[in-house]
């Protein structure tokens, strides 16, 4: 007889063949049947026990762990308030990694050890914190939890997506699977404001998106079309926009995006993960943002290309508002509706031969149309399908074409130096958090850009190119704790990283570590 329960969702990482890591990602309630050992949450959602070996190396990526029945949380606390019940059980179960391997092949028996964070975490108050694997944790964890160095090693990787995960998230975010808040309501004005705090150059584009997005809550769903190359802010845009409007926003990569009966990622198969990530809420799923990107991949100028022409129609069954039978994988027996009626529908891509045959300019994008003349115009419908090989009505549903350009040296450089999510600005936290400041001359922002630039990767190899440069100096400065106030770098560190200038502390100098907030 099912009963109500709440029970660990949790999901599967693997670290090598026949190696397994699952960690807790929610809270979820539902009713468990201990005869067919199932849960099933309110929505339908239907999981399995991640201990059983018949599903444990099959394609499932999400599973439940420890369910407790809601009479046995009132009478072990009885004298608390229901959302105290839940937050005792989160408080037990949020840390719990379980590792899973096979002992014996051959049998068909699984190893499980379960162990927590706290076991392989400092929690010193730093910010950016990194797994302990020092000798006496390993020692400890071999002799206290019967672990292998082996083990441990293939464990090892997975932990900071974990600990990412719960550092980012508060308890009650945890619990937004019963717990529900209202979000500060902005204006488009204070939204575009705050997107273009962290993605610069792109002021227009933002104007833009924001205001046909908000047209299109308000009336007919048409589809937008980004273009614009690789780092300059599509999907940051987005990303930032749809949190704002405080909807789902998930990104699909079309280029391996496959219709029913080819190899690949069906749209169920990424709609149900859409699903999990709003901790299995279907209304608010169905209120997502989805961004398909890479869609110029998807250009071809065959009649033939059936694979290709049925993901560009998929878009179109989107904003027409159609019901998905979403599944976990192409085998589950298990399926979730899920309409698209409501979902915002953008999709994006490069469009480089567009823009390099159309413009009379020779650089690969960016360019605005000058007025009064047929030089440097912006590309209309009518290029998209004739030189990006892009179907007739796919274009026809999309016609608000919004570019974003290129960024250029000055651009890259004012990102490190401004920038709401420079790379520069997290390494001056770490270093202040180890009492050290962070010095950072004129010649350092300019190589960096201008390095930035010749990879032509946008603001994304920005950084790569800070962390690359300055983890000799923040070891050094690890490694020698209080012997440092000061780091300097240079243009000269980027080029080598062992080229970087140091301030050593006065003596009898009362260190004050910058304290967590």
């Amino acid at each position: 007889m099912a009963k109500k329960y709440i029970a660990t969702l949790v999901r599967k990482y693997c670290l090598a063949e026949n190696y397994f890591l699952f960690a807790p990602i929610n809270v979820i309630k539902g009713d468990y049947d201990p005869d067919s050992n199932s849960f099933v949450t309110e929505e339908g959602a239907e999981f399995l026990p991640f201990q059983d070996p018949c599903f444990m190396f099959s394609e499932q990526e999400y599973f439940y762990a420890n369910p407790v029945s809601f009479q046995s949380l009132k009478e072990k606390y009885s004298c608390e308030p229901y959302q105290e019940w839940l937050f005792h059980y989160m408080e037990e179960n949020e840390t719990k990694i379980y590792f899973a391997t096979e002992s014996d092949q051959e049998k068909g028996q699984i190893l499980i050890k379960s162990f927590s964070l706290e076991d392989i975490f400092k929690e010193e108050g730093k910010k950016n914190k990194k797994p302990d694997m020092s000798k006496e944790v390993l020692l400890k964890m071999i002799e206290t939890k019967q672990f292998t160095r082996q083990e441990l090693e293939k464990v090892k990787d997975a932990l900071l997506i974990t600990k990412e995960k719960k550092t980012s998230s508060s308890a009650q975010e945890s619990a937004k699977v019963f717990v529900t808040s209202s979000p500060e309501i902005l204006s488009s004005k204070e939204i575009k404001a705050k997107i273009k705090e962290t993605v610069l150059a792109q002021d227009e584009a933002i104007d833009r998106i924001v205001t046909e997005i908000k047209r299109m809550e308000k009336g007919k769903k048409k589809g937008i079309l980004l273009t614009g190359s690789t780092g300059v802010g599509k999907t940051e845009i987005m990303s930032q926009l749809a949190q704002h409007l405080n909807r789902p926003f998930k990104i699909v990569d079309s280029g391996q995006l496959t219709s029913p009966g080819y190899v690949g990622k069906d749209i169920e198969e990424e709609l149900y993960e859409l699903y999990a990530n709003c901790n299995f809420d279907l209304e608010k799923t169905e209120r997502a943002i989805l961004y398909f990107d890479e869609i110029d991949k998807k250009g071809s100028e065959s009649n033939q290309d059936i694979a290709g022409r049925a993901v560009l129609n998929l878009l179109l069954k989107f904003l027409d508002g159609t019901t998905y039978q979403a599944h976990q994988n192409k085998f589950s027996a298990k399926s979730i509706p899920i309409k698209t009626n409501n979902m915002l529908i953008l999709a994006g891509g490069a469009f480089m031969d567009v823009y390099k045959k159309v413009s009379a300019k020779k650089d690969p994008v960016g360019f605005k149309m000058m007025a009064g003349t047929g030089k440097n115009r912006e590309p209309e419908i009518e290029d998209f399908v004739k030189i990006g090989l892009m179907p007739e009505e796919f274009m026809g549903r999309f016609p608000i074409v919004i570019h974003l350009n290129d960024l250029k040296e000055k651009d890259l450089e004012e990102i490190l130096r401004r920038g709401g999510k420079s790379p520069l600005k997290a390494e001056k936290e770490a270093f202040a958090d180890l009492g050290v400041t962070l010095t950072i001359k004129d010649s350092y922002y300019q190589r960096a850009a201008q390095k930035a630039y010749e990879l032509r990767t946008g603001a994304r190899s920005l950084e790569g190119i800070v962390s690359n440069s300055t983890w000799r100096a923040y070891q050094e400065v690890e490694d020698h704790e209080d012997l440092y106030e000061e780091v300097i770098l240079s243009a000269e560190t980027i080029g080598d990283n062992h080229q970087y200038q140091v301030k050593k502390r006065e003596k009898g100098k009362v260190l004050e570590k910058k304290k967590e907030s």
